[in-house]
């Protein structure tokens, strides 16, 4: 079993408020593609390169269930040990570094991603607001700020 865990690279898209020009699955790979190149490492089942990926992302933004898969297959994770960390980045390497120390993985792809420029900002955070009194005034994180300051 490992006792320690290190980050051996990192890569990250360029922020854009639009990119329409590329699915999900393309922003992951425009990270991945590089990141496999610096370290030389690879897909395999024998151990000797990356045999886990997790994938972090949150469906309200990214809006639709389940959105990892559209990811997948750019990550490697195609009919292979894949995870789904929904949310914040950090739970995923959380999770990474928990089945490396596990002794069952001894490399692991993290690949968070988002789309937001996909979906609604209104409606995804109206979603957080109180399903039974307040969604149905149609605030947002805005709106809702806004009226605090009025009061």
């Amino acid at each position: 079993m490992a006792e320690r865990v290190g980050i051996v690279a990192i890569a990250q898209t360029k922020y854009h408020p639009n990119r329409a020009d590329a699915f999900e699955g393309e922003l992951a790979y425009e990270v991945i593609r590089p990141l496999l190149e610096e370290t030389g490492l690879g897909f395999s089942d024998e151990g000797n390169g990356i045999d886990c990926a997790i994938t972090c992302s949150q469906d309200f933004w990214d809006g639709r269930t389940i959105s990892n898969t559209s990811v997948m297959s750019a990550v490697g994770a195609h009919l292979s040990d894949e995870d789904k960390v929904n949310e914040d980045g950090i739970n995923a390497i959380y999770c990474a570094v928990a089945r490396i120390l596990s002794g069952r993985h001894d490399t692991v792809l993290v690949v968070s991603h988002m789309k937001e420029s996909q979906a609604d900002k209104s409606m995804v955070e109206n979603a957080a607001l109180d399903p039974i009194f307040m969604r149905q005034l149609g605030f947002d994180f805005l709106t809702a700020a806004a009226m605090q300051a009025r009061s």
